[in-house]
């Protein structure tokens, strides 16, 4: 018990710095710490260090504007949008606990049923969201950008890349969120209650359910899936915040219930060892410890300029150097290119989603 704390605690602590330094995803201190100590207490830090990632990175992709998901297309540079990102985890922590007995045996069944339509339901999800930028030249400009990013994603993903996702991801919407501002994400915020977080909180349940179920679905589009349901932008701002924390748990109860799941850290746990609703109780520990510190870290003045920014993409641009070589700084180079065009027409950044979503539909088809 005594050292499972420790671990525990050591687990948050990595996390928190994973969270806060871009390009240093989960998943990849995840692979070389289980490829070095292949231990329980080694999964314990792992499934710390991934719940704690979900939940600070709201600061590095709200303030320091360099998430390597969709979900820093959508979120303004602010402190009150990264408060409300980390209440939503808070919330959605809470809420996929509470509703875990239920899900242990709804998520299976659902599963079996969904998977022989992955491609058709991932088609439609991207026709969707196109269908829904505000005019034609938005729609054409968003059919280029899931053509380009697919066909980027096809080549990144067929060569024998070491972390081909890093560069991928990086460049479509770190690299260009910290080389040009999003007009767009300007108008989203506003007051919530305690309600609205809760509300938001079943909304991020049902969004991480289709994380699950269609795989390469990226946050962001579930979140704009179903925004529809949502009332203002401070909900909106909770539900995208606890979508991946909400995804985590709901990986876990995958990965134990089923042996497969989405969440890389989880994968490669689950080679080590059985996987089962014991690792909840670790979420939640290192999930509330992860929350608080995230919020202790918003009181910390910090306003990034444009050597810190430079820093940021060299620093992403070395990583992608260290595991991947010429090959990963190309992907890195071409993936910034299309992620910059989609910021720079205004459309969805999310459609650069496409990257993954496209492989997959060819891998299910």
């Amino acid at each position: 018990m005594i050292l499972e704390i420790v671990f525990i605690l050591a687990g948050v602590t990595a996390g928190v710095v994973t969270g806060l330094i871009p390009g240093l995803h989960a998943n990849l201190v995840s692979a070389v710490l289980l490829g070095m100590f292949p231990s329980y207490p080694a999964v314990v830090f792992v499934v710390s260090l991934a719940v704690t990632h979900t939940v600070v990175d709201a600061i590095s992709i709200s303030i320091l504007r360099a998430g390597n998901d969709d979900i820093v297309a959508a979120v303004p540079s602010t402190v009150n949008a990264a408060k409300l990102m980390i209440e939503g985890s808070a919330a959605g922590l809470i809420t996929s606990l509470l509703l875990a007995p239920a899900l242990w045996f709804v998520l299976p069944a659902l599963y079996g049923f969904v998977k022989p339509a992955t491609a058709p339901l991932l088609i439609i999800a991207l026709l969707i969201l196109i269908i829904r930028e505000p005019s034609n030249k938005l729609r054409m400009y968003a059919m280029i950008v899931v053509f380009l990013s697919g066909l980027l994603g096809l080549a990144a993903l067929s060569k024998n890349l070491n972390e081909p996702l890093l560069p991928l991801l990086s460049g479509l919407f770190g690299i260009p969120g910290l080389l040009f501002e999003n007009s767009k994400t300007s108008k989203i915020e506003g007051r919530t209650t305690f309600k609205k977080i809760l509300f938001s909180s079943l909304l991020g349940v049902l969004a991480s359910g289709m994380l699950l179920l269609l795989p390469s679905l990226g946050p962001g589009q579930a979140a704009q899936l179903i925004s529809p349901l949502i009332p203002n932008g401070s909900t909106y701002l909770s539900l995208v915040g606890g979508i991946n924390t909400i995804d985590f748990v709901l990986s876990t109860l995958m990965a134990a219930t089923t042996g497969n799941s989405r969440n890389g850290s989880l994968e490669l746990s689950s080679r080590i060892v059985s996987l089962n609703a014991h690792l909840l109780g670790i979420i939640a520990v290192a999930g509330g410890l992860s929350i608080l510190i995230g919020l202790l870290l918003l009181k910390i003045k910090f306003v990034p300029d444009i050597n810190f920014k430079l820093g940021i993409i060299v620093f992403i641009s070395l990583l992608t150097l260290w595991f991947d070589q010429l090959s990963g700084v190309l992907i890195l180079i071409t993936s910034s290119m299309i992620g910059s065009l989609a910021l720079k027409s205004e459309v969805n950044r999310t459609h650069c989603m496409a990257c993954l979503i496209i492989p997959t539909i060819t891998y299910f088809l």
